[in-house]
């Protein structure tokens, strides 16, 4: 009964975290995959560590842990650099076709006032045809 008490109090705690001032659907629109381990992670220490130990530390425990992994391993899934081959299998190359596709753009902070200072990050992906030595 305990450990089914500590279950419903962190599924009823994330429930009021997400649902703030703002609608769910914005709040849960991730942009990177960072933003999807965050949540992912930490969804699911708080699940993973409460029932392994049947308390409300090892949930919140579970959910640092899981947030922080799932935080490392999707920021190194965005800055992966991927190879010529798995980008021709990612985006289809026609006929002696050139592509520029922006994969990922950030801008912060998203509102800046006049003379304030912005930083902005593209991720992209420039392809062309091999060069053919004849």
């Amino acid at each position: 009964m305990n450990k089914f008490i500590t279950i419903l109090t962190v599924f009823l705690f994330s429930a009021f975290q997400l649902n703030g001032c703002a609608s769910v659907k914005s709040q849960l629109d991730f942009h990177t995959k960072e933003d999807k381990g965050i949540f992912g992670g930490g969804l699911s220490g708080v699940v993973i560590g409460g029932i392994a130990s049947g308390n409300v530390f090892g949930a919140l425990l579970g959910g640092m842990v899981g947030t922080a992994l799932g935080a490392f391993i999707g920021q190194y899934l965005d800055n992966k650099v991927a190879s010529r081959e798995e980008a021709l299998l990612k985006y289809a190359l026609r006929d002696n076709e050139e592509k520029l596709i922006v994969e990922n753009s950030s801008t912060v902070p998203d509102v800046a006032a006049t003379g304030s200072t912005v930083k902005t990050g593209v991720q992209y992906t420039f392809l062309a045809p091999p060069i053919s030595n004849k």
